[in-house]
């Protein structure tokens, strides 16, 4: 998984035209999972954790030159050649930190926040243009967007417990 991150994250010589820039994806981003926030009987997120998250997001998101993926979770990432090969699908790309990218493939079944953390290490190793406290910020301003988005395909209240958690860090 790493190698893909790392060739995903490789600088390219040419630009490409008509790609929005992170801030853009960022409140696409914020707006699809307000709104899903909203129709929960209980909204787990504050508003004022929530707008705290969206404002950190923006600020960080006009940080950054490269070409992320712009939708990076494990659902869009396929393995071929028996598991030896990763490819990601599905691009939403825009021009911002790549760091912004990783949140899902480092949080995904974290159990506590050192694991989360150890993860944005070993990714920022992998990753030259990476670096892990970004990572780990990035971390923070996600976990309310990935609380909502838990509850909505399960129940697992320890997860959903360290995301909170991760939110109210910001």
């Amino acid at each position: 998984m790493k190698e893909l991150v790392a060739d995903l994250f490789s600088p390219r010589s040419t630009q490409l035209p008509d790609i929005p820039v992170a801030r853009e994806r960022v409140d696409d981003m914020f707006g699809l999972w307000e709104r899903r926030r909203r129709a929960l009987p209980d909204p787990l997120i504050d508003d004022h954790v929530w707008h705290r998250a969206h404002a950190a997001a923006v600020s960080m998101a006009g940080e950054g030159d490269v070409l992320p993926h712009g939708d990076l979770h494990p659902g869009n990432v396929l393995h071929t050649d028996g598991g030896r090969r990763s490819v990601a699908i599905d691009p939403r790309p825009c021009i911002g930190d790549p760091a912004m990218d990783l949140t899902d493939l480092v949080m995904v079944g974290a159990r506590s926040e050192a694991e989360i953390r150890d993860r944005c290490s070993e990714f920022a190793a992998a990753v030259e243009v990476v670096e892990a406290t970004r990572l780990w910020r990035w971390c923070g301003i996600f976990a309310p967007l990935a609380a909502v988005s838990l509850t909505h395909r399960s129940h697992s209240l320890g997860q959903l417990g360290l995301l909170r958690e991760l939110s109210g860090a910001l």
